[in-house]
């Protein structure tokens, strides 16, 4: 009996010593997919950290930059491109050869191929240009060297900045009999415009100029040959007669879009005059004769 229980004594003695070496605690390896896998997650997150760090970067750099705006940037206009109502309403009476003809540099940021007028006020009061030839209005080319003096004129004047005197004088010029150009032998024509809400403007666009009216219509013209291109103005060739006594005044017509003019007199665009020769300024009484038919006929 006793003997039987030294037997089980022993054996649960070398159980437990092998219970223990199984129970050992130490490094244990981790099986090859899971080692794969932490690589792998070790290997992402430090990618992904340097992304991180590279889109900081950027964005530090895109701050430093100067930020376009999205907002349309306003066209540079020059002051007589501008359109504005009069500064007042009558002109002075008085007849003052003080205003000066003057050009932009074309060195400008806007280069204007026009001249404009300015008082002594530093206003802008008209601004004008010319048909110089070479094309279907005017064949013969303008050339001072040769005194050859073919022109078609236009010159808007709004003398004061006033509503009363606003006006486009329209000049033709071309030789007499004995091939010389004389004052006498110019064929003018001056218009004015009703209703008179704006004093006249005019803007450079690319080939073309184009002038807004007192009415607020407008017209263009070609900015190379300055021939009218479309708008409310039409024009015929200047004529070349020579005898001034039969010439034809400059043929530019004004049809307004909501009310026509008959052609049996000289007055269109409300009324205008004509003279052969040097140009007198027209008194204010004629000009409210004018207005007073002008209102009647329509």
């Amino acid at each position: 009996m006793v003997a039987r229980r030294t037997q089980i004594y022993t054996f649960l003695f070398f159980a437990v010593m092998a219970f223990q070496q199984s129970c050992r605690t130490g490094p244990v390896a981790p099986a090859p997919q899971r080692a794969s896998e932490a690589e792998k997650a070790e290997s992402t997150g430090k990618s992904d950290a340097q992304t991180k760090s590279e889109s900081t970067q950027i964005d530090q750099q895109r701050n430093k930059e100067p930020k376009l705006s999205s907002e349309p940037k306003q066209t540079e206009r020059l002051p007589e491109s501008i359109v504005g109502a009069p500064g007042k309403e009558l002109a002075s009476p008085k007849i003052a050869y003080d205003t000066v003809l003057m050009e932009r540099s074309p060195y400008a940021s806007i280069h204007a191929g026009w001249q404009y007028r300015k008082d002594r006020q530093s206003q802008i009061v008209g601004f004008e240009f010319s048909n110089r030839g070479g094309n279907r209005i005017l064949l013969p080319r303008y050339d001072i060297g040769k005194n050859l003096l073919f022109t078609r004129d236009f010159q808007f004047r709004f003398d004061d900045r006033a509503r009363q005197d606003i006006q486009l004088f329209i000049s033709d010029w071309a030789p007499s009999r004995d091939k010389q150009f004389r004052l006498s032998g110019l064929m003018n024509s001056i218009l004015h415009f009703f209703p008179r809400n704006y004093l006249p403007a005019i803007f450079g666009s690319g080939a073309r100029y184009v002038v807004t009216l007192p009415t607020g219509e407008q017209v263009e013209f070609d900015a190379q040959t300055r021939e009218i291109l479309g708008g409310v103005f039409s024009e015929t060739a200047v004529d070349l007669n020579p005898d001034r006594a039969t010439r034809k005044f400059p043929g530019v017509r004004h049809r307004p879009k909501n009310r026509q003019y008959s052609d049996d007199h000289d007055w269109n665009a409300g009324f205008g005059l004509r003279e052969r020769g040097c140009l007198q300024p027209m008194p204010s009484s004629v000009q409210r004769t004018l207005v007073s038919k002008w209102r009647g006929s329509v």
